[in-house]
C-alpha cells in the first residue's frame, strides 16, 4: 500500500494496564539512541544547565548579528535619505562639507554592503559560532 511522504510511523509504543487500579496508567517507549549517537563526558550536565548555556548562545549570537545588520541598515537609509534630498533640492547644503569620495562609498556600502556581508554571515559566521554552542 503506498502511503504519502507526509505520513511517518510512530516512534514509540504505548503500554497499558488493565488491573485496578492501574488502569489508567499509559506507559510510553521508545527506543534509546545508539551509543555513539550520546556524548558521554556531557552526562554530569543537568538540563537546566544545558538550558541555561544555549539560551545564552542564542541571546550572543542574535546581539552579533544585530550589530552586523544595524550599521548596514542605517548606512542604506542614509543614503537614499540623503539622494532624495539632493534629488529635491539640488541646492541643499546637507553634506556639503563631506568630500565627493565619502559619499560614492556611502553608495557602494548601501548598495553592495548587504549582500555580501548576509553571504559571509550566514556561510561562515553563523554556522561556526553555531558548531561552537
Amino acid at each position: 500500500q503506498f502511503l504519502p511522504s507526509y505520513v511517518r510511523w510512530q516512534d514509540h509504543t504505548l503500554f497499558k494496564f488493565g488491573v485496578p487500579p492501574w488502569s489508567a496508567v499509559t506507559l510510553r517507549a521508545q527506543r534509546a539512541p545508539p551509543a555513539s549517537d550520546i556524548i558521554w563526558k556531557n552526562l554530569h550536565y543537568k538540563r537546566s544547565q544545558t538550558f541555561v548555556r544555549r539560551t545564552v548562545g542564542q541571546v550572543l549570537l542574535l546581539l552579533f548579528s544585530l550589530s552586523l545588520v544595524t550599521p548596514v541598515f542605517l548606512a542604506q537609509n542614509a543614503y537614499k535619505v540623503t539622494v532624495a534630498m539632493h534629488s529635491v533640492d539640488s541646492e541643499t547644503t546637507f553634506g556639503a562639507n563631506l568630500p565627493a569620495a565619502f559619499w560614492d562609498l556611502l553608495g557602494q556600502m548601501a548598495n553592495k554592503l548587504p549582500s555580501y556581508l548576509l553571504l559571509l554571515v550566514n556561510s561562515v559566521v553563523l554556522p561556526t559560532l553555531i558548531s561552537m554552542l
